[in-house]
């Protein structure tokens, strides 16, 4: 919803860009912040707990932000909303991948990294492609982007769920 989040922060600063930068640099620095704090409970979470509940963590929080932002519509409520909920989605996800990926191939470096290597090549691509679905979608209504990110969710979370296993 890249774009859709541009388009909120504009209408909703009307063209004061050096107000609408401070704002949202402000919310970054705090989300970055709690993400400081909140990411190495996370990992020790994780260590305890095992793998699959960080992992499912983050589709489920993701799924409420997503949902929450539909219901409430978009604005720079919700996008703060959003943002704080950062270190229990990204962080979440990419602390478990990581950790995960690390038990299964722990005895094997250059698998690991190879598999590490393609994750993120994945990434790049999403980045390719991202941006241009999510300008199509805010084209045709500012709430649609995150209307299809809510209903990947609903799919996501139950195969994640099931398909997902323990480290």
């Amino acid at each position: 919803a890249m774009q859709a989040e541009h388009e909120v922060w504009l209408r909703h600063y009307a063209g004061n860009f050096a107000e609408q930068a401070r704002v949202q640099a402000l919310i970054q620095s705090i989300s970055g912040g709690l993400s400081f704090v909140i990411n190495p409970i996370l990992a020790g979470w994780s260590d305890s707990q095992g793998r699959k509940p960080l992992m499912l963590l983050s589709p489920i929080v993701s799924l409420a932000k997503n949902f929450y932002t539909v219901w409430r519509g978009p604005t720079v409520s919700t996008l703060i909303v959003g943002d704080m909920m950062r270190p229990f989605t990204m962080s979440a996800w990419m602390i478990g991948r990581q950790a995960a990926l690390g038990d299964v191939l722990k005895h094997s470096p250059p698998k690991y990294a190879a598999a590490s290597s393609k994750i993120e090549m994945m990434g790049q691509v999403n980045m390719i492609f991202s941006p241009m679905i999510s300008a199509y979608l805010v084209s045709r209504g500012i709430r649609l982007p995150w209307i299809v990110a809510t209903c990947v969710y609903l799919i996501t979370v139950p195969v994640c769920t099931w398909l997902v296993t323990e480290t």
